[in-house]
């Protein structure tokens, strides 16, 4: 039941900031990775819910918008930069 909950307010997050599927899909893949590894207390799982978003939304912005930035606006850099 707590991992319905944990979802939902997941779900939301996504939606309220606008983020893409991908992002839900890598965090809770992550969520689950993480727990199945490393035993988590219940009062920490929202913070282990709110971690997962934000690394899962930089990984995807990181890889959507590098090559973006780099290729509509000219810019004299090469993806492998961008990363660094």
């Amino acid at each position: 039941m707590r991992g319905e909950v944990i979802f939902t307010h997941m779900i939301k997050a996504i939606g309220h900031f606008k983020l893409s599927r991908e992002t839900l899909h890598l965090s809770v893949n992550l969520f689950d990775r993480f727990l199945s590894s490393v035993p988590v207390t219940e009062s920490c799982l929202p913070l282990l819910a709110i971690t997962c978003l934000r690394i899962a939304s930089k990984k995807v912005w990181l890889s959507v918008s590098s090559v973006k930035i780099c290729f509509n606006n000219n810019v004299d850099l090469n993806i492998g930069d961008v990363v660094r």
